[in-house]
């Protein structure tokens, strides 16, 4: 899809948003939004494409960068385009006409495509970030492995002890939980933002209610409690979850 595609398919639409801008449905939770700066693809709450009046294409998977956003990215992009993924990171592959090959991107969110497909905001992809981002994947994985073994030991609480920024959720920006990952700190406020940002089900809210001696005596449900987190972390470091 381009601009004027884009524009064509929201002239037909009859709705608009809360704040006036006419919309038009084109998938499930997927819709085209007007913008000032030009058309907008959102899904749920985020514009995920957007096809600025100037021709560029701003690209935002709002950190959900999961099966479906992806789908939903290609769906709606130009065919030079395409998104996909190696080992839970996400490229971005561009047709440059003028060299007759493909180059290859890392996603970067608000990464910018200009007309010509030249790319604003993104570094070329390369053996070397591949391994870098191999190593903060297995970082992660073993840290959330050693969580749980803490966290059904008793030794994971809440309050004392815990991280106040990460209680009050004053900063959950990479570097921060990125320091609780190579201090081998579990934070036990840590996992309850990790399960109300990917709920579980009531008996894995219980048994981290145990666990953290709050209410709650059910001690099932470790893989989902185990899957949150992952999934949690994950997205903050710009995984596919």
């Amino acid at each position: 899809m381009l601009l004027h595609e884009a524009e064509t398919l929201l002239s037909r639409g009859r709705g608009a948003d809360p704040f006036g801008y006419r919309t038009k449905k084109i998938a499930n939770n997927t819709y085209l939004v007007e913008r000032e700066e030009g058309v907008a693809v959102r899904l749920h709450k985020t514009d995920i494409v957007l096809y600025r009046l100037d021709g560029s294409i701003v690209l935002n998977s709002g950190g959900w960068r999961t099966v479906t956003t992806k789908e939903r990215m290609n769906k709606f992009l130009p065919s030079e385009i395409d998104i996909y993924q190696i080992n839970s990171v996400w490229l971005v592959s561009i047709y440059q006409e003028d060299e007759g090959c493909r180059k290859v991107y890392h996603f970067e969110e608000e990464m910018e495509i200009q007309s010509d497909f030249t790319v604003l905001g993104a570094g070329v992809y390369t053996d070397r970030t591949q391994k870098r981002s191999d190593g903060l994947k297995k970082l992660i994985n073993r840290y959330v492995n050693d969580f749980m073994t803490a966290l059904t030991s008793g030794e994971v609480t809440v309050g004392a002890g815990d991280c106040w920024s990460c209680l009050y959720m004053m900063s959950e920006d990479e570097e921060h939980i990125r320091l609780h990952i190579e201090e081998s700190y579990f934070v036990g406020s840590l996992l309850i933002n990790a399960m109300k940002a990917f709920p579980s089900s009531m008996a894995a809210r219980s048994t981290v209610s145990y666990c953290l001696g709050m209410d709650g005596v059910n001690m099932g449900c470790l893989d989902q409690i185990k899957r949150s987190l992952r999934r949690y972390l994950y997205r903050h470091f710009g995984f596919a979850s």
